[in-house]
């Protein structure tokens, strides 16, 4: 029975990148990756966790991962000091998220956890963009 919660909420907390355009993936992917060690040592997010989300679009509810995210989106300057979203900016950067970025982050904008914040922001933008299965 643990087995099957298991692969259960595998399949429900994961997306796949083969819905993904690929283009906008390897875009998203040459922004971040610069930032990956960095936000790694910073958070402690565990390595297979890490390297699932960043290259296979893994979302899974894990707290270290949350911060990573966080950390790579100030990193990547889509942050006020504030903690407040840089919405134009990352529109800006991510032009094909235009139609949507704002919903998704209104739909988070009662989120006092920053990193969780951040987490489900990108998570929406990614479902909007087709990224799940």
């Amino acid at each position: 029975m643990q087995k099957i919660k298991l692969l259960l909420l595998l399949v429900l907390t994961s997306c796949s990148i083969a819905d993904l355009d690929p283009v906008i993936f390897q875009h998203w992917l040459d922004v971040m990756v610069e930032f990956e060690n960095t936000c790694a040592c910073a958070t402690g997010v565990d390595i297979a966790i890490q390297a699932k989300y960043m290259y296979s679009i893994y979302y899974p509810y894990n707290a270290c991962l949350h911060c990573f995210v966080k950390c790579l989106y100030v990193s990547a300057n889509f942050v006020n000091p504030d903690g407040s979203f840089k919405l134009k900016e990352f529109i800006r950067v991510f032009p094909e998220t235009k139609d949507f970025a704002e919903k998704c982050l209104n739909e988070s904008k009662n989120e006092l956890d920053l990193c969780l914040k951040l987490y489900n922001i990108e998570k929406c933008n990614v479902r909007e963009l087709g990224g799940f299965s």
